[in-house]
């Protein structure tokens, strides 16, 4: 696939001569498949991709329509109709999917305090993705492993590398963030909604949190927070009108994964 791309090379040393720059593997979601039954279950496969590879894949695969920057659209384009048979056959409304170009999954997850209100924040300027947007109270990409801070991966007591999945690292996201851990949440984490944000290539976790500790004392944990550097946090009433405002103020511009849950938040939960 990597071989489609024009200049592959060329863009991939750039983005390694990067300060700071981390080619870490990445948690690819392969397949998907609903469930067959009543009481059934959703199965995903997931595999592995890196971070920078699946960057210049992304800039190939968004359409301008999307993502004004996507320079690739005509050569993706000869690429699909070339392989429109394999494509159609990957993505099926009733079976799921399998073999998606992409996949790399994100998660977000919209906190709740014991007062009711919501945590939102502000991305800062340094982070790499989406630099200055509104968005959830917390959110990151997947790693392949449960890694460290430093990417490094973490090891069982056997020395295995630990699978990751979008539930442990929102819980270690909303940590590093926002300073919460597991033992202030009030209720069990609330897997809210799952889709396909178009303008990055990448498949989006959205939580619900719940927290057994009130707005103040999030305030204090988030300016604490090992990864407080990352975002400014906000606090709103989660109420109809506040989070109302928030999705139809263009001052607040969000993903759409962030912008969705949100939504459903609204008609679900306020």
């Amino acid at each position: 696939m990597f071989a489609q791309v024009p200049d592959f090379e060329t863009r991939y040393e750039k983005e390694v001569s990067k300060p700071g720059a981390y080619n870490n593997q990445k948690l690819l979601l392969r397949s998907m498949s609903y469930p067959t039954g009543k009481g059934g279950k959703i199965q995903l496969r997931f595999g592995t991709i890196r971070y920078f590879e699946w960057l210049i894949l992304r800039d190939w695969v968004t359409s301008p329509e999307d993502n004004p920057s996507a320079k690739y659209s005509d050569d993706l384009q000869t690429y699909l109709k070339a392989h429109q048979s394999d494509y159609a056959s990957a993505f099926n409304q009733n079976a799921g999917f399998s073999n998606c170009m992409w996949g790399m999954c994100g998660c977000g997850a919209w906190v709740v305090t014991s007062d009711n209100k919501l945590a939102y924040s502000k991305r800062s300027q340094a982070v790499r993705e989406r630099p200055g947007s509104f968005g959830y109270s917390s959110a990151g990409g997947c790693d392949r492993f449960v890694c460290d801070d430093s990417f490094c991966a973490s090891t069982d007591d056997q020395g295995n590398m630990i699978n990751n999945n979008p539930f442990i690292t929102i819980q270690n996201e909303t940590e590093e963030e926002l300073g919460v851990t597991t033992k202030d949440y009030a209720e069990p984490i609330k897997l809210i909604s799952f889709g396909i944000d178009k303008t990055r290539a990448l498949f989006q976790f959205s939580f619900l949190i719940r927290l057994s500790i009130d707005s103040n004392t999030l305030k204090q944990k988030a300016q604490a927070a090992s990864s407080a550097w990352e975002q400014k946090t906000f606090i709103t009433p989660f109420e109809y009108d506040s989070i109302h405002a928030l999705l139809t103020d263009p001052n607040y511009g969000m993903e759409p994964g962030a912008k969705v849950s949100l939504y459903h938040c609204l008609q679900t939960y306020c």
